[in-house]
C-alpha cells in the first residue's frame, strides 16, 4: 500500500469506513439521531486495540 510491501494499522483505520460503510444498515432511530455508517465504523475501529 502506498508503495510499501506491508499494511500498517493506520492504513486499516483509514480504509475501514470506505470498505465497510455499504454493509451497515442503521436503525431508523440511529438515522434520526444523525448517525451514519461511518460513525459506527469509526467507533468500532477505535475499540480495537492496535498490536505493537
Amino acid at each position: 500500500m502506498f508503495g510499501r510491501d506491508y499494511v500498517s494499522p493506520e492504513d486499516l483505520q483509514a480504509l475501514a469506513a470506505p470498505v465497510l460503510r455499504h454493509r451497515i444498515m442503521l436503525t431508523p432511530d440511529q438515522e434520526m439521531e444523525g448517525r451514519s455508517p461511518d460513525d459506527l465504523v469509526h467507533h468500532i475501529v477505535q475499540q480495537v486495540e492496535v498490536p505493537q
